[in-house]
């Protein structure tokens, strides 16, 4: 994980002809459980952390991609509606997806919970982005942040 002290990085200058490559979506069913791995291979948790971010914080968490994934299950979960997070997707090659806030899934409940599914093919190989940007946060907010492959 690496942590960025401003929103502006020069990933934000990169491509977003992924938009065109990918769907992202909101999470419509109960999320999914690493402790599944022990019953079966899927879905796989490909990182699990609790973390703090501040006001104007950016941190960014990396997670390798290999074959098979059919899509990616994204949770970020911090808890208080009061503060605002957003999460930003880069693909391996660089290209940046939509930034997705509270209310991607219609609700303002402290999470953000998308799928990320490839238009057509498979997941691009290698390791993905995750870049959390604390836009409002009352002192220090703690967040819970979980990649799950299908």
């Amino acid at each position: 994980m690496t942590t960025w002290d401003s929103e502006n990085s020069n990933m934000e200058n990169n491509s977003i002809s992924a938009e065109k490559e990918y769907i992202v979506e909101p999470w419509t069913d109960t999320p999914s459980s690493c402790a599944d791995n022990l019953i079966s291979p899927e879905p796989l948790c490909f990182q699990k952390s609790i973390n703090y971010i501040k006001k104007r914080q950016s941190k960014i968490h990396e997670v390798k991609v290999d074959s098979g994934a059919n899509y990616l299950e994204v949770d970020l979960n911090w808890g208080d509606k009061n503060d605002k997070l957003r999460l930003i997707t880069y693909t391996p090659s660089g290209s940046k997806l939509e930034t997705n806030r509270d209310n991607a899934d219609g609700r303002i409940n402290g999470r953000i919970h998308v799928n990320i599914l490839p238009s057509k093919g498979d997941m691009q190989q290698g390791t993905w982005q995750f870049k959390i940007y604390g836009e409002d946060v009352s002192g220090k907010e703690g967040y819970s942040f979980n990649v799950y492959q299908h």
